[in-house]
Order: structure tokens, then C-alpha cells, then sequence
């Protein structure tokens, strides 16, 4: 489940490097991308972001576009997520009771609306900032057609790990909670991660919010247990793709002269 949410986000990324720079490079994206997932995994989004810019650059590839893709792809990824629990919030049984959180959903209301209206909105915001600081601006747009396409491979990155965290739930427990339980369980955690990436000290914040989340059916020291499990079979996916994802890039990185 782990390898098919990791093959969404990268056709998502794929599809968005090709949209603003034109250039179609299945086997350079995905090396990038397997590779940056090591960073991911370390506090303060600088590390993931950084690493993509400096394999890109070497790839002659404007720094301003790569930044520029992970922040929208960051803003649609969290988007997704909220799409994903409020589809599911019928049949969850833990409903956050915090004022915060409702602050949290209008204001994500209000941002699906008005991406909806406006769905180039992200992309014009970068572009401005772009013209302040004297750089060129990204020669593209957002279409609804592309957030339809982004939307739905998003989505299913957050369906598929939560499916990936039941069965390794159903695995230990001789009576794991329901799927709709479980994918709650998998979003929030991460959204919260998410949230919490700025943070120096966010690393382990998925962990924890995991397992006092799964304590709603089973003892904390157990869903912190099968958090942990989990994140490790997450992180030794991640470390099977970024060899694969090495060796194809390698090879093309090989073959071809560098892309203009």
C-alpha cells in the first residue's frame, strides 16, 4: 500500500515538473523524488526541499520551479487530507473536540472554495512573490482539469497508507478497528506531522499522534508500538525505492547529456 501511495505522489510530481519546464523525464523525476524521501523524514522541510533544488540544478532546471512545485505540492497534498477525513468523518468514531480544529476547517473551507473559483491562486501568489524579489516568474498555469488530476492522486495517497496502516494493524490484533477508524487515525497523524514539519522537534510527532489516537481501542504502549512497526516499514519501503529509483535514474543520467 506504502509503494502505491509513493507512486501517486510521484505521478502527481511528475506530472507538475513536466507542466512547468516542458520537459519529459520520467526516470530524472523519479530519481529525484525516491531520493528526497530520505530528507523527508528529517525535521524542517529545508532538507527535502533542499535536496531536490540541488539535483535539479545539476540538471539545469531553475530552482525557482522546483520550489515553487513543492510548495503548491505541499498546499494540495494537505488539501487532500482534509478532503480525505471529512469524507470519512460519518462512519470515525474520534471527532476532535478543540475550537482550534474547527478554526482549522473553515479555514479550510474557505481555502477549497476559493481554489475552486480561482484555481491558479497558489501559483499567482508565487509568481508575485517571484516579481518582488526580481525573479522571472513561472511561465505556466493551474487549470481545473490539473487540480482534478493532482486532486485524485493525492487522495489516493492518503486512502492507501491508510489502508496500509489496517493491515498492519489487522496483523497484531485479532480484532483491529474499522477501516474508516484507521484511515482517520492515518490522516490526522499526518496532517499533524505536516503541520508540525517547521519544528526542529517534530520528528516523532506522527509517532505519538498515532499511537494516542489508536488508544482509543487499545492501550497506549501498544499503538505507540504498532506506530513505531509502522513507520519503520514505511521508512524501509522508502529505502527500497530510492535504490530503484537510483539505478533507473543512473542509467539515463548515463545515457543523455544534460537537459536544457
Amino acid at each position: 500500500m506504502h509503494s502505491l501511495a509513493l507512486g501517486t505522489l510521484f505521478l502527481a510530481w511528475h506530472r507538475m515538473i513536466r507542466k512547468f519546464t516542458s520537459i519529459n523525464n520520467w526516470r530524472l523525476d523519479f530519481r529525484i523524488y525516491s531520493l528526497s524521501l530520505f530528507a523527508r523524514r528529517i525535521p524542517l522541510p529545508i532538507w527535502y526541499a533542499g535536496s531536490r533544488l540541488i539535483m535539479y540544478r545539476e540538471r539545469h532546471i531553475p530552482m525557482t520551479i522546483v520550489l515553487s512545485a513543492t510548495i503548491i505540492e505541499a498546499a494540495l497534498i494537505m488539501l487532500s487530507g482534509f478532503v480525505c477525513y471529512f469524507s470519512i468523518l460519518p462512519w470515525y468514531t474520534f471527532i476532535p473536540q478543540s475550537p482550534y480544529w474547527w478554526i482549522l476547517a473553515a479555514s479550510f473551507v474557505v481555502f477549497l472554495i476559493t481554489i475552486s473559483i480561482r484555481p491558479s491562486i497558489i501559483l499567482d501568489t508565487i509568481n508575485w512573490t517571484l516579481r518582488l524579489l526580481k525573479k522571472k516568474p513561472i511561465q505556466s498555469t493551474i487549470t481545473r482539469s490539473d487540480l482534478m488530476v493532482y486532486g485524485i492522486f493525492y487522495l489516493s495517497t492518503w486512502f492507501l497508507d491508510g489502508l496500509g496502516l489496517y493491515f498492519v494493524v489487522s496483523a497484531i490484533l485479532q480484532t483491529p478497528p474499522s477501516i474508516p477508524n484507521l484511515l482517520g487515525v492515518s490522516t490526522i497523524s499526518a496532517m499533524i506531522a505536516l503541520l508540525t514539519l517547521i519544528f526542529p522537534g517534530g520528528f516523532g510527532i506522527k509517532e505519538i499522534t498515532m499511537g494516542v489516537l489508536l488508544s482509543t481501542w487499545i492501550p497506549l504502549s501498544i499503538g505507540i508500538a504498532i506506530s513505531l512497526l509502522y513507520r519503520l516499514m514505511q521508512t524501509l519501503v522508502e529505502i527500497f525505492w530510492a535504490l530503484i529509483g537510483h539505478w533507473i535514474g543512473r542509467e539515463k543520467l548515463d545515457a543523455s547529456p544534460p537537459a536544457n
